[in-house]
């Protein structure tokens, strides 16, 4: 559903009474107000994490677990303790899941989040910044495979059960180690980086999922939020998105509302496209 005029105009007024009915902005309100409408038309939230709550959170069921990427159970598969959703470095002290089993944990997760926090990191610490603002970057900027591997892999341990069953391709794809091989199969995968003005309160995590199965958007996204920045990407090759094939995706330029009660309002966004297929090169990004 696309918002109408109206809609739009309704909600940048708001936009522009939250700040303080400040004059000079109105276009920037007009286009963050289409892209808030374009995520709250579209989708329902159907996972909030706060990744530092008192109380830890296990997410699938430690008494009869289930391995996500292999799909083995016990006994036929050893389980350890539950893994951290999110990397215990972005600030996750309290999300944990029961579906990964110690073989795919060694060589599917801990293989992969090296490759993530050398590309999240810098963004994640406003380290990377070199001017407020990189909407108009002239051309795509690239991050290893391996990483959006991992942004994957984070979302599929939070994905409900009754979901995964549209993303077998997905997760498969995640747990194959031939970066090369599959690189051709999902080329226009991106990720949205969003950087905000300040550090968020705490980190996050949420999963949307799409509405309208006739929206021209992906299934599912997932978004990460730890320091200055929030990462946003839909989960690649998910059944419910066939449809979609060889049509250019909407993804909104909006973040779900953080469990903190407040909408993160970045400064600037930009879309990071897969890289071919290096999964150990080194990411730069050109900020405009």
């Amino acid at each position: 559903m696309v918002p109408t005029p109206d809609q739009i105009t309704i909600a940048a007024y708001h936009r522009w009474l939250r700040r303080g009915a400040a004059h000079g902005r109105d276009r920037e309100d007009w286009y963050a107000a289409e892209q808030e409408l374009l995520f709250s038309l579209n989708y329902q939230v159907i996972a909030r994490h706060a990744l530092d709550s008192a109380a830890a959170v296990v997410v699938g069921n430690p008494a009869k677990p289930r391995c996500r990427f292999c799909e083995r159970g016990a006994p036929a598969a050893d389980f350890d303790a539950p893994v951290p959703v999110v990397p215990p470095a972005l600030g996750n002290t309290a999300l944990f899941s029961s579906g990964v089993c110690s073989e795919c944990r060694e060589q599917v997760l801990d293989q992969l989040e090296p490759d993530f926090l050398r590309f999240a990191r810098p963004f994640v610490a406003g380290s990377a910044l070199s001017v407020a603002s990189f909407d108009d970057v002239p051309s795509p900027a690239y991050v290893p495979i391996a990483a959006f591997k991992y942004l994957v892999a984070m979302a599929l341990l939070l994905l409900p059960e009754p979901e995964l069953q549209y993303v077998e391709d997905a997760t498969e794809w995640v747990a194959n180690p031939d970066h090369d091989f599959d690189a051709g199969v999902i080329g226009h995968l991106e990720c949205r980086l969003h950087i905000m003005p300040n550090e968020a309160p705490r980190p996050w995590v949420a999963l949307a999922r799409r509405a309208d199965h006739d929206a021209p958007l992906p299934y599912i996204l997932f978004s990460l939020g730890s320091g200055r920045a929030v990462f946003q990407a839909p989960l690649p090759l998910c059944v419910r998105d066939d449809d979609l094939d060889g049509a250019p995706l909407l993804i909104p330029r909006a973040c779900p509302t953080a469990p903190s009660g407040a909408p993160p309002q970045p400064i600037a966004s930009a879309r990071v496209v897969l890289a071919a297929a290096e999964s150990t090169r080194e990411t730069h990004l050109q900020f405009m």
